[in-house]
């Protein structure tokens, strides 16, 4: 396991919301990228992509990453918004 450098969260417009969230797990968890990407199976060069806001994750890798970590996605419906509800 590599030693913990804490990360710098990305920011800018080209940076996906859950990637932001990663990197502040990163740094609470004390992951390492490198380690996070072999427990996961993602490339560390794909989460850089990421990071920089080169390209956004595909939901498989988000999955991936995510659940290396502990936590699962879940989609959660929104029972507040019956507008979009209606077949129209």
């Amino acid at each position: 396991m590599r030693q913990y450098q804490r990360q710098i969260i990305p920011e800018g417009r080209g940076v996906h919301p859950f990637v932001r969230w990663i990197w502040r797990r990163i740094n609470i968890d004390q992951w390492s990228q490198e380690d996070l990407a072999k427990r996961s199976g993602v490339s560390s060069s794909a989460m850089r992509k990421w990071r920089r806001g080169d390209r956004n994750p595909r939901i498989s890798e988000l999955e991936a990453v995510i659940n290396a970590m502990g936590f699962h996605l879940v989609l959660k419906e929104n029972f507040f918004d019956e507008e979009n509800r209606r077949e129209k």
